[in-house]
């Protein structure tokens, strides 16, 4: 259970600060949601706050993003940023509390809670329109292939974009374009490139993102 009650969030504050100790402070902490069977958005910015507090204590410089995510073998709810309806929730429950947490948005992961394919294109574009208008409350972005594997199972952060659009092109340069437009502000982000299967994959990766006008420092 994640982020149930303000005494858990301290003590993740406080366990965060023994286990890098005698590390470099650091800069980023990336969290993970809740799930749904027992807390909300607005409880969880709640504990967040209490989370907030003492971990500030310890690392005063650091940035705070939460990671949406989609499926979990936890049976008992479902993560409470998953879908784009929820990432527009907490991007406005953000605003309205002043809080100062920021979303790094795993970008495959509202695909996978849709099920985008290539027959719910205008679905993707829909997607991307929502993300755009919450573009002010994401620093980072992860993105990573997806590939099948020997018995023909697709297997996430393996592969490269092109085994993700089980290389369709099209479909492929259309989310590219799409994702250059909906991030194309003054917002410099931290990247995240979850990618398991080597560095051509990872190169590949970057290298669609540069071609679709990206810029990396």
């Amino acid at each position: 259970m994640l982020w149930y009650s303000e005494k858990w969030s301290v003590e993740f504050a406080n366990y965060l600060r023994d286990i890098t100790d005698g590390s470099i402070d650091p800069n980023i902490i990336e969290i993970h949601p809740p799930f749904s069977d027992y807390t909300n958005l607005e409880e969880f910015l709640n504990n967040y706050k209490a989370f907030k507090e003492r971990i500030s204590l310890f690392f005063p410089k650091a940035i705070i993003l939460i990671e949406n995510r989609s499926g979990t073998r936890y049976s008992g709810g479902n993560f409470i940023v998953s879908t784009i309806e929820q990432l527009v929730s907490l991007s406005n429950l953000i605003d309205e509390k002043g809080s100062d947490l920021r979303i790094t948005l795993d970008l495959p992961q509202p695909f996978t809670a849709h099920s985008i394919s290539k027959s719910k294109n205008d679905l993707m574009i829909e997607i991307f329109n929502a993300i755009k208008s919450i573009r002010h409350n994401i620093l980072g972005i992860h993105l990573w292939g997806k590939k099948e594997s020997e018995n023909g199972r697709r297997v996430a952060h393996i592969g490269d974009l092109n085994s993700y659009f089980m290389y369709d092109l099209d479909f492929k340069n259309t989310f590219l374009e799409y994702m250059f437009d909906t991030f194309n502000d003054d917002i410099d982000r931290y990247f995240v490139p979850e990618v398991n299967s080597g560095i051509e994959d990872l190169k590949s990766i970057v290298n669609d993102l540069k071609e679709t006008g990206f810029k990396f420092k």
